[in-house]
């Protein structure tokens, strides 16, 4: 599906608590709380982004924006879908118009699935105005609350966050790095859902 997103609200918790990161790094004290919440967001931002191909690791709120609507199914680019919050659209007027679930569309979250809305059998998706980019917006939240975040996103966070920690500059004199191949971005695959559509 064609079209652009944008994080309304981003997620503020990690996928491990500090004092879990400190447990995995076997550090005692407060000295490095900070640095490891930094270290956490890091990772957070970069599983989700650039390793899981558009997982959302935390309930993160975003607004996907459509030029029209061309297709019975919807699958929001970020998974997995918790809820959709509005749909509205501008009609071919230009003015604006809200779409509401269970009157016209369905939202799906099933468990172990990405989710996706459906349109309401005898109901056809409305006319949209023609030269927007944004005629409609669907404002979804996506990812897993801190009790429901799978264990293999919090293993990869704890490699990632190790690599982090260990490794703080980008130059080291004198030393050879043997990187465990692709171990955390083959955890993050392993939780991708593939297509359903």
């Amino acid at each position: 599906m064609i079209g652009y997103t944008q994080i309304v609200t981003a997620a503020t918790t990690y996928p491990i608590t500090v004092e879990e990161a400190k447990q995995h790094l076997r550090l005692v004290g407060n000295d490095d709380d900070t640095l490891l919440a930094d270290y956490l967001a890091s990772v957070r931002d970069w599983l989700g982004r650039e390793v899981a191909g558009g997982i959302t690791l935390l309930t993160t709120t975003y607004d996907w924006f459509l030029p029209r609507i061309d297709s019975d199914r919807l699958r929001p680019p970020h998974t997995p879908l918790a809820s959709v919050t509005t749909f509205s659209y501008r009609d071919s007027a230009n003015a604006t118009q809200t779409l509401t679930e269970g009157t016209t569309f369905a939202v799906h979250t099933p468990t172990n699935q990405p989710g996706w809305l459906s349109l309401i059998e005898g109901v056809s998706w409305p006319t949209t105005y023609i030269n927007r980019d944004d005629a409609v917006t669907i404002r979804y939240v996506a990812g897993y609350t801190a009790a429901t975040i799978p264990p293999r996103a919090k293993h990869a966070t704890r490699l990632a966050l190790g690599g982090f920690f260990e490794f703080r500059e980008n130059m080291l004199a004198g030393t050879t790095i043997t990187e465990i191949p692709d171990s955390v971005s083959r955890i993050m695959r392993s939780m991708d859902y593939g297509f359903y559509g």
